[in-house]
């Protein structure tokens, strides 16, 4: 028998190997024949899920990283299915992780009391509970960052439905470390650090309380990049308390490092876009684009606020010249609405306007339901058309239509689609 320092030094090493280890060796070749490879690896991803929960940090690590490997093989069919149903698509992934979410969440929920926000107090028996809820979070996040806007916004859907954002969400504000905002340093490593850092896990480590306030800095730091239309309407509904600490939160730790990772990509894109043109000004975080064609031109600036993701993004035209005001109006309405409710980045919401305003110049016809040419989350065209009025519609744009209205007829002549 070994000793259990020898033993975590050989899980340690095993888990080393794992996380090189090419997880499409893990697939039969004969499922490559198969149309149901993605019913296996969610077979795989069940089976590696309880593991999560052990006690035995050997077994919960390697647990870990190879449910990320399976993960990211997962949304990887994802995007590649085609005529699947959104249902479908957002489902694939988190039913196989809820239950276990759910379970600890409510097990820790119980606990809170009366307690604020940045001032629970942890005991050292709660902290194996804390951080397989930080691990399962963490999964689920990775599954919307691997995910391209389309499919993304399709699970963020699901965990909005689901009330599993909003339950996250509710936990991770409690698990921030007491005097956060006071302190520029938790238990002698910068509060920085907890949100930038990766979480790492070591089988040759105890898990301590600093790991869950790095665990929960970090996670809550990721919630608001990958999904951050979800987070923005959570902390426009929390309480007034709740509220001032994330936002002095997000102003003190997460704004500046997304802001500036905002502004990164947009700049290093410059170089892609033709017609447009963009300047960054990273000391006042805006972003201005313009955008030149034939004997029009127009110019908008976007302004990101200091508490961003949380705040109203602002997006203001300083200049049009050759543009219809009605058309632009569009333009505008459709790019602060992606910004804000698409969970969608600052280059993502400048491709998609300029894409909008490229069709239109080439004379393409708009959706009659959305009034855009490029659908603001899966950037179709509109191509189902009405027999009877002729006009045009995104599939998905139609598909919500008839399930909101209860009825499957043309939104504008009323006749059956």
């Amino acid at each position: 028998m070994l000793d259990s320092k020898k033993l975590d030094i050989f899980v340690n090493i095993v888990t080393k190997h794992v996380s090189s280890f090419p997880v499409e060796q893990m697939t039969d070749k004969k499922l490559n024949e198969l149309s149901n490879l993605k019913s296996h690896w969610l077979g795989v991803l069940k089976k590696i899920l309880p593991f999560i929960r052990s006690r035995k940090r050997g077994s919960q690590v390697i647990s870990y990283i190879l449910a990320k490997k399976v993960i990211r093989q997962i949304v990887i069919l994802d995007e590649n299915s085609k005529g699947d149903s959104e249902e479908t698509k957002a489902v694939s992934l988190t039913n196989s992780l809820c239950d276990i979410l759910k379970d600890l969440a409510n097990q820790i929920k119980d606990s809170f009391g009366s307690s604020r926000p940045g001032y629970l107090k942890i005991n050292d028996e709660d902290v194996h509970t804390l951080l397989c809820f930080l691990l399962t979070w963490n999964l689920i996040l990775r599954q919307c960052a691997y995910a391209r806007t389309e499919l993304r916004n399709q699970y963020a859907n699901f965990l909005h439905d689901s009330g599993l954002l909003k339950l996250s969400l509710d936990i991770l504000v409690y698990l921030l470390p007491s005097g956060i905002l006071q302190e520029k340093e938790v238990d002698g490593v910068k509060v920085a650090a907890f949100v930038v850092d990766e979480l790492e896990l070591s089988t040759c480590e105890p898990y301590s309380l600093q790991k869950v306030h790095h665990g929960a800095c970090r996670a809550f730091a990721l919630t608001l990049q990958h999904l951050p239309a979800l987070s923005r309407q959570w902390y426009s509904l929390t309480d007034k308390h709740t509220a001032k600490f994330v936002e002095d939160f997000a102003s003190h730790y997460v704004s500046p490092m997304f802001c500036s990772q905002e502004m990164k990509v947009v700049q290093e894109a410059n170089t892609t876009f033709t017609n447009m043109t963009i300047r960054v000004r990273p000391s006042v975080r805006e972003v201005v684009a313009s955008y030149v064609v034939e004997d029009a031109s127009m110019e908008l600036l976007i302004q990101l606020p200091p508490h961003h993701p949380l705040g109203q993004i602002s997006v203001k035209a300083t200049r049009k010249v050759g543009i219809p005001l009605e058309q632009w109006r569009y333009w505008m309405l459709q790019l602060t609405a992606f910004l804000m409710n698409q969970n969608g980045s600052i280059y993502n919401g400048l491709l998609l306007w300029k894409g909008n305003v490229d069709k239109r110049f080439e004379g393409l016809e708009e959706c009659s339901i959305c009034y855009c040419i490029l659908h603001g989350s899966a950037y179709h065209l509109p191509k189902l058309q009405c027999k009877i009025c002729k006009k045009k519609f995104h599939s998905a744009c139609l598909y919500k239509w008839f399930n909101t209205s209860n009825n499957s007829t043309c939104p504008l002549c009323r006749n059956p689609f």
